[in-house]
């Protein structure tokens, strides 16, 4: 049985090793170095930002990126830092695309934590110009409420050390926002000045695609704002998952575009106004034999007090427990009275205290009379505020034309950490976005799917849902057919010479060449490790109790025993009713020459024996014709 446990959990490990490489210390497969992104850095302007995070040492690091050190003060004069949660620079540990790829990672959970870099060149977004922002994402971690959206800013701080990130002297906001029955989008916000109010607006993307936080791999967010034609485009992954025109009614809430004619507010409804659809009827009365006085609950006639219920008894008696404080007083808190208890003897078929029947409904109750309810003769319909031109009224029809970003930041809660973020771009050209993400996050992407043994994940829009087949080996919006690579299933599962750790990496790969399984995969790698272990505790419980069912079954076998066998008595019975079902067909027998078959042909007998195997109703037949 030992050895029976032992290859249970062997068998275990094998299916735990094929849907977490990480569980034996090293990868499936092996992961190269990042290669050089001088390319890129070369072929960029220089005025566009492209940051990799591939620093030669951590002051470098922190002289680029500022964490916050700002300080609040609480109503009892203490102080604590206003964004405690940590950064740091790190590359990946759960499935990795490159080995040696660092990125900028979030070091702390349920706390928020914000950084920022200044940019070199301030960037404006003017007249037939496009703001192009791009970044990739990854969790680590299971991811239960959290942000991981970016900030571009317009700010006149100096020390971004000191820079309050709860301002809202942001530009735009922009990036994957989930939080567990909450909300699940990709933010898209832009904050416009109402010329009337001076006040900042934001603008809300309304239908914003998904996150796509659900997978411990590399996410590509993507956003074009196109000032020649005022239009908005927002790719994941190099797809586009929502388009359109930024001035278009519906798109964003409040709209770039105020409203011609609101509501009059000085309006009133008219006194003589009626809005009710129904009256009572004013020609019913109430009948005469009415009667409102009857209560809707009557004394049980039937009920009858049981002989041995006690009367004398109380219901409730002081509590002999308790006993008066020390501090009372009874000239100012008057004589302590001890607090009441249910008496302990009502708990028996005797019963205390005053009795009293049960009540019933009565069946004489009639209550309040009210008139039947009629259509409104005089029904006005619902009265709405008659509508004014719009004060207030103005036109934004820039909305992709920005002024002044200056700084961009990441400010952030999260209930996990270890969430990355890299290979950065912000600036004009669609184009260098593009061949960013075709040099980092297209191979990138291929080795962490690769490592984890999954095609392109799923995704729940169903335009993503569409592209599922479709190709990622570019991130120009474009898509690309793609032909699967067939596998061969030549190679049996199980081999006569296979070794233990042989048999077990069979295991594996048919473990992983299983599309169900690879389903499943996917969604053991998203539930926390708590669940993890209560499915495999599952599993295993499963594969012991098969494995003791077929030890027994194999035991029984050993020892000789048919467990399918019957008893003596029973083979007698049979063999008694085999008697008698013998005897019957024997006297039911046809021979050859009252069939008119001849005995001697081989012809006839086969015609004989077809008949024969017929049934017994062609047999009553053959009889009943002779």
């Amino acid at each position: 049985m030992t050895t029976l446990l032992l290859l249970s959990q062997l068998g275990l490990l094998a299916f735990a090793n094929a849907i977490n490489p990480m569980v034996k210390g090293e990868y499936r497969i092996e992961h190269p170095k990042i290669g050089d992104l001088s390319e890129i850095e070369s072929a960029i302007s220089p005025k566009s930002f492209y940051e990799s995070f591939q620093y030669g040492s951590e002051a470098e690091f922190r002289k680029n990126w500022v964490s916050s050190d700002l300080t609040m003060e609480h109503v009892d004069e203490t102080s604590s830092k206003a964004f405690p949660g940590t950064w740091k620079l790190q590359s990946p540990f759960l499935v990795p695309g490159f080995s040696d790829d660092l990125s900028l990672v979030l070091g702390s959970e349920q706390t928020r934590a914000a950084i920022a870099h200044r940019l070199k060149y301030d960037l404006s977004i003017k007249d037939n110009e496009k703001l192009v922002v791009q970044y990739e994402v990854k969790l680590q971690k299971m991811l239960e409420c959290g942000g991981a959206y970016i900030k571009l800013l317009k700010t006149s701080a100096t020390d971004l050390s000191q820079y309050d990130h709860s301002s809202d002297d942001y530009a735009v906001i922009f990036g994957p926002d989930f939080c567990q029955g909450y909300v699940d989008e990709i933010h898209l916000v832009l904050k416009r000045e109402n010329p009337f109010s001076g006040k900042s607006e934001d603008k809300f993307l309304l239908n914003a695609p998904k996150s796509a936080l659900n997978l411990p791999i590399s996410r590509l967010y993507t956003l074009i704002l196109d000032s020649s034609d005022q239009s908005y485009e927002i790719r994941l992954d190099g797809d586009v998952v929502s388009a359109g025109s930024l001035l278009s009614e519906g798109a964003f809430q409040p709209p770039f575009i105020s409203p011609k004619e609101i509501d009059d507010p000085s309006a009133v409804k008219p006194a003589d106004w009626d809005d009710r659809t129904v009256i009572p009827d004013p020609t019913a009365s109430k009948p005469d034999d009415w009667d409102e006085s009857e209560p809707q609950l009557i004394p049980d006639p039937a009920s009858k007090k049981p002989d041995e219920w006690d009367e004398s008894i109380p219901q409730y008696i002081p509590d002999k427990s308790r006993s008066q404080p020390e501090w009372w007083n009874d000239e100012e808190d008057g004589k302590w009275i001890a607090p009441m208890i249910l008496n302990p003897s009502c708990g028996t078929k005797k019963g205390c205290g005053k009795w009293k029947p049960k009540m019933v409904e009565n069946e004489k109750f009639r209550g309040p009379w009210k008139a039947p309810l009629i259509a409104n003769p005089n029904y006005k319909g619902e009265w709405k505020a008659p509508t004014i031109p719009n004060p207030h009224y103005y036109e934004d029809l820039t909305p992709a034309n920005i002024e002044g970003i200056n700084v961009v930041s990441f400010d952030i809660w999260a209930t996990a950490s270890e969430i990355s973020f890299d290979n950065l771009y912000i600036g004009k050209s669609v184009e260098e976005a593009e061949l960013i993400g075709n040099k980092t996050f297209i191979p990138k992407s291929k080795l962490e799917k690769k490592e984890l043994g999954i095609d392109k994940p799923e995704t729940d829009s169903e335009e993503q849902e569409d592209r599922s087949h479709k190709d990622s080996s570019s991130v120009s919006g474009q898509e690309q057919k793609e032909k699967p690579e067939e596998e061969s299933s030549d190679t049996p599962l199980f081999g006569a010479s296979d070794s233990g750790f042989e048999f077990i990496n069979r295991i594996e790969k048919y473990i992983q060449s299983s599309h169900v399984m690879m389903k499943f995969t996917k969604w053991f790698l998203s539930i926390d490790d708590l669940y993890k272990g209560m499915v495999i505790s599952l599993i295993a419980t499963v594969v012991v109790a098969f494995t003791v069912l077929f030890v027994l079954k194999f035991m029984i076998w050993a020892q000789g025993i048919d467990i399918n066998g019957s008893t003596p008595s029973t083979r007698a019975r049979a063999e008694r009713k085999q008697k008698r079902e013998m005897e019957e067909q024997s006297k039911k027998a046809v021979g050859a020459t009252s069939t008119g078959i001849k005995p001697g042909s081989d012809a006839d007998l086969s015609k004989r024996t077809s008949k024969k195997q017929s049934g017994e109703d062609d047999s009553s037949k053959e009889e009943s014709d002779n």
